[in-house]
């Protein structure tokens, strides 16, 4: 994990929905993502440009 003051970054050995609800248990933040299928139902998503373009 790395942390600043505005950027929290993790890496996490998987990509589920179920692991991605337990990493972001309680954030209520913007949540930064390419347009994988576990990321949407996140009412909080803005869409990375460099994936948008692929």
């Amino acid at each position: 994990m790395f942390r600043s003051l505005t950027v929290t970054l993790y890496y996490v050995a998987g990509r589920g929905k179920e692991l991605l609800e337990n990493v972001l248990e309680g954030f209520t933040g913007w949540l930064m993502s390419d347009g994988w299928g576990a990321y949407r139902h996140y009412p909080r998503r803005l869409r990375c440009w460099a994936h948008l373009i692929r």
